[in-house]
């Protein structure tokens, strides 16, 4: 008499051929993953204020030209990832800033000094995207000592100019101008 047995190797191979190829996939997955230890790059946007009235001579605030200017400036920068708004303790930089930091919840940092600003971003803003708002004499020097080349003076008739320096991780520094 002959007895048919089934084998349970025909049940076991599928599942051990499957769990085989799942870890082979999770350990392939593994050893492909892309190693990624450098640092994002540090992005700085630089503008100089909006538009200022002519008085008072010494703190004046924004015209209606500014204050569109700087309505203009965060929806430009709304999506931009902003970490952290530098100004002067200047009312015309503080009202530039302004929309885009109450619609951040970002309260500016008042730096009225280009090397302390440029210091600030490389020590505390590292990887992140901050907004620089200065003047026609400021703005270049802070984009000097980010690593930048240097860059004219801001004539004082031009308030629609943005830079933005990006840090790599290597240190390698790119500026872009643009008008807005």
């Amino acid at each position: 008499m002959r007895h048919h047995f089934k084998s349970s190797n025909s049940l076991i191979n599928p599942v051990i051929v499957f769990l085989m190829l799942t870890i082979l996939a999770c350990k392939y997955g593994e050893e492909n993953k892309p190693v990624n230890n450098e640092k994002a790059a540090t992005t700085v946007i630089l503008v100089r204020h909006a538009e200022k009235d002519t008085q008072p001579e010494g703190d004046p605030a924004l015209t209606r030209a500014g204050q569109a200017r700087a309505e203009l400036l965060k929806r430009m920068l709304l999506d931009k990832n902003i970490k952290a708004i530098y100004t002067s303790e200047y009312r015309r930089t503080k009202e530039t800033a302004k929309p885009l930091a109450d619609e951040l919840g970002i309260t500016p940092i008042e730096i009225n000094e280009a090397e302390p600003i440029a210091n600030s971003i490389l020590k505390k803003n590292e990887g992140q995207t901050v907004l620089v708002v200065g003047h026609t004499n400021t703005i270049p020097e802070i984009i000097k000592r980010l690593g930048g080349e240097a860059i004219d003076k801001i004539p004082e008739t031009e308030f629609d100019n943005m830079f933005t320096v990006t840090i790599s991780a290597d240190k390698s520094v790119k500026i872009d101008k643009k008008k807005y």
